[in-house]
């Protein structure tokens, strides 16, 4: 779902785009369509912004990131969660991992978590 939402990010940026979606698709349906990519496109064209000219494959690792971190500002939208994170009870740390190679890395606390 990464990699559609930074093709749909790179074409609607007019980014030529030499990574083909996947095969997985009905006929008629476009990936940039399907609800998953829609809510990972904000942070596709984050990635995208901040590294202009960068190879697609690092564009992907970097929107995926980005979204933990979208996440985990959603997380902190519960009071509850907010309360127990601000009292010391729960810590929200976020992680991502890589589909391609299944190793998941550890990002800790989100980095404006004291703002947030």
């Amino acid at each position: 779902a990464v990699q559609a939402a930074v093709r749909a990010a790179m074409r609607a940026a007019g980014h030529d785009i030499d990574v083909p979606p996947p095969k997985l698709l009905h006929e008629g349906y476009k990936e940039e369509d399907l609800a998953l990519v829609q809510k990972l496109l904000p942070a596709a064209r984050d990635a995208l912004r901040s590294m202009p000219g960068a190879p697609f494959d690092k564009v992907c690792d970097v929107a995926g990131k980005l979204n933990v971190w979208s996440t985990i500002e959603s997380l902190f939208q519960s009071p509850k969660i907010f309360d127990d994170v601000a009292s010391g009870r729960l810590t929200v740390q976020g992680a991502y991992c890589d589909v391609l190679t299944g190793k998941v890395q550890f990002l800790g606390e989100h980095p404006a978590e004291q703002s947030l």
